[in-house]
């Protein structure tokens, strides 16, 4: 990881209400959840920037390899939470992403809550999900973790 990328993480690890963090991926035919510390998140960090159409900001994207993949399923660390094609019916002609459908399935598979809809509590107040007391984000494969315009509005208004 850059120096930039670090310094990102670290901004946002200082103001994340966050505990801990459950990552998905999609995987021959099924969706899978794995809780991972803020350290295991940076290793699944890619670099990247933002569209110059939305502004062109440094960003850091969630990006689980394939080796790490394999590595979460074999270890049992990472659950099947349903096949991709429930993923795919819970957003598609919805307004949601594949975040927000990753999101509305861990809400209810795993923590046993109704999802009440796209969380719009910024990172830095409570996670996406309360499961046992612990507020969890969570973040499907190629989601934006943060951006350097994100951290500066939140930092502002600290």
């Amino acid at each position: 990881m850059t120096d930039r990328a670090t310094t990102l993480t670290d901004r946002y690890h200082a103001m994340s209400a966050a505990d801990a963090y459950i990552i998905g991926f999609p995987r021959h035919g099924k969706v899978y959840a794995v809780r991972v510390s803020f350290n295991e998140l940076c290793t699944c960090l890619r670099e990247s920037r933002k569209s110059s159409a939305r502004g062109g900001a440094y960003q850091l994207r969630v990006y689980i390899p394939s080796v790490e993949m394999m590595k979460f399923i074999a270890t049992g660390r990472a659950t099947a939470i349903a096949d991709e094609s429930e993923l795919d019916a819970t957003f598609n002609g919805k307004k949601l992403n594949k975040g927000d459908a990753f999101e509305k399935l861990v809400t209810e598979k795993l923590a046993g809550k109704n999802w009440e809809g796209h969380n719009s509590v910024p990172f830095y107040k409570a996670g996406d999900v309360n499961i046992n007391g612990e507020e969890i984000q969570v973040k499907f494969q190629n989601a934006e973790l943060t951006n350097e315009d994100t951290m500066a509005r939140a930092e502002a208004l600290a």
